[in-house]
């Protein structure tokens, strides 16, 4: 079959799906079944996406998938202009049934597809990660997503802890903490799993989770498992990694305000959403929180090189997802609106400490950042803006036996949207994870069409915390980047929405000098670096 073009075959697409919308409407998922107690309830969601990179890595070019592990790397074995497709399809049902006069029981099983056409994503190859494209070898893959049971409370204890106060779950599940600053996905997306950009993985494995839910406190307490497939992701995915932690908060539901919308945003997370479809009561964003919580990694993949220290000796090969073996993280957060007499101001932070004590895999990192926002409701189009500072922290001196750069661990795209937590959709999308870094952000966003039309503009402006983490003695410089990213988010259903975006970013001296010195290692002398990379993007979501 001839590979898909896709331009032109997205585009179609949209067209026609555009047109079945305005047809006349239909429900995002369809309850098959549900009487005295017993539910059953079906759905299938899917995302397609077109994508155009233009002068990826400033102009370099990133290396194609199936290049040899080492350089150099011809300019034939690496593309400048990268254009793709992307789509992914999941199908799930869960079923609800009373269980004996004590709550209810739940299963949920999802399967998905995901596959990746055209000339593939645009991955840094830039110093020193070492990337590369993930899909320009026309990837797709097909797995379950979920195989979830569980148990919850429902009316059971209502006079002493509230509706659905305790929810007990097992299997292959996702599991969001918070914003998704920490956790939020336990699988890499790409290579050998397809859809680098749209990101349809998020669950975890083998995941117990115990949610107890008595406002105003939410004690969540986990055991999971990330999703780690070194042949599929052809050596390039995370190290497996087994977690056990706890989460408490005290918090302001957003059920408690009628009509108001918490915290500026519109609902709560898509991941808790989609595999609580059956159940009455949901689980509803808060007007505000204010948590802390910790976790130890008490085994994981400590290969020396990539995962820990050789005996004896440092590793300036070492990945920023190294050392995780031992692990112990501690984090403390503020997210919402927190004063009642102008629910217009917004706060979010969050502070993450870092520590492992074992001989051979020291670590000593932490990030934070600060995010004021103020929403102008009396405004027309209700914009709203929001600063932010954030610091990831990279490591001074990747020679000695101390990995000091900030491991972003499980993060993953939040419920809050663009810029949490893929910093820009270039830098933190193709470029850096969010490690070793300093950024500041201004977001301004509004809804020119309540609920049908939300537009914005975000600005970063990123600097690296200590260039000497990349040991290359011809990269010294801070400033990385700077970049623009212009969306808009069209909902044209409950079940069909369409998102644009178009983003530039500038290198500065610090990627000028990665760029400069790819080109050195790789040829070809004449090739221009330091040019503006471009992003254009427009992905179609359905759930039916």
């Amino acid at each position: 079959m001839d590979r898909l073009q896709p331009r032109r075959w997205g585009l179609n697409l949209i067209a026609a799906l555009a047109l079945t919308a305005a047809a006349g409407p239909t429900a995002a998922n369809e309850t098959v079944y549900d009487e005295d107690g017993y539910k059953l309830v079906v759905g299938m969601h899917a995302g397609f996406g077109v994508f155009g990179a233009n002068d990826v890595d400033f102009g370099a070019g990133d290396i194609n998938s199936r290049a040899p592990a080492g350089g150099p790397f011809p300019a034939w074995q690496r593309r400048a202009t990268r254009t793709w497709f992307e789509a992914y399809t999941k199908a799930f049902a869960e079923i609800e049934t009373p269980f004996f006069g004590f709550g209810h029981t739940y299963g949920v099983v999802s399967a998905d597809g995901s596959l990746t056409r055209g000339s593939g994503d645009a991955l840094s190859s830039l110093a020193s990660q070492g990337a590369r494209s993930t899909t320009s070898d026309a990837p797709q893959d097909a797995e379950f997503e979920d195989y979830v049971i569980g148990w919850h409370s429902g009316e059971l204890l209502t006079a002493s802890l509230g509706d659905d106060a305790i929810d007990l779950s097992a299997g292959r599940q996702s599991f969001v903490v918070g914003d998704a600053f920490l956790i939020g996905s336990g699988v890499v997306n790409g290579f050998g799993r397809a859809a680098f950009t749209l990101q349809p993985h998020t669950s975890f494995d083998h995941a117990t989770i115990l949610k107890v839910n008595s406002a105003p406190v939410r004690v969540q307490l986990f055991n999971l498992e990330t999703r780690t497939d070194q042949n599929l992701m052809h050596g390039f995915d995370q190290p497996k990694a087994k977690v056990a932690g706890f989460d408490l908060a005290l918090f302001k539901s957003g059920a408690e305000l009628s009509g108001v919308k918490a915290a500026g945003e519109k609902e709560a997370n898509q991941a808790a959403q989609e595999t609580a479809a059956a159940r009455a009561t949901k689980e509803t964003a808060d007007v505000w929180t204010a948590g802390v919580n910790f976790f130890h990694i008490y085994d994981a993949d400590s290969t020396p090189g990539p995962f820990s220290f050789p005996v004896g000796e440092a590793s300036p090969a070492l990945s920023v997802n190294g050392n995780r073996n031992g692990l112990n993280v501690y984090s403390g957060y503020l997210q919402g609106a927190f004063l009642e007499r102008d629910p217009d101001i917004l706060l979010y932070s969050q502070f993450v400490l870092e520590r492992n004590d074992d001989a051979n895999r020291r670590v000593s990192a932490d990030a934070w950042y600060v995010e004021p926002g103020y929403r102008f409701s009396a405004l027309p189009w209700t914009p709203q803006l929001n600063l932010r500072y954030a610091h990831f922290s990279g490591d001074p001196n990747p020679n000695d036996r101390v990995k000091e750069s900030y491991d972003p661990l499980f993060a993953a795209s939040g419920d809050r949207g663009f810029g949490s937590w893929t910093m820009g959709e270039i830098f933190g999308a193709f470029i850096s994870p969010n490690s070793n870094l300093n950024a500041k952000m201004a977001h301004l966003k509004s809804t020119p069409l309540p609920d049908l039309l939300d537009v914005g503009a975000i600005y970063y402006s990123f600097d690296f915390d200590h260039p000497a983490q990349f040991n290359d003695p011809r990269i010294t410089a801070h400033h990385a980047a700077d970049e623009l990213d212009l969306y808009a988010k069209w909902t044209l259903t409950d079940w069909l929405g369409l998102t644009g975006v178009f983003g530039f970013a500038v290198p500065g001296a610090g990627l000028k000098q990665a760029a400069q010195a790819f080109r050195a290692d790789n040829g070809p002398a004449g090739r221009a670096t330091g040019r503006t990379e471009t992003l254009a993007e427009l992905i179609l979501e359905l759930k039916y």
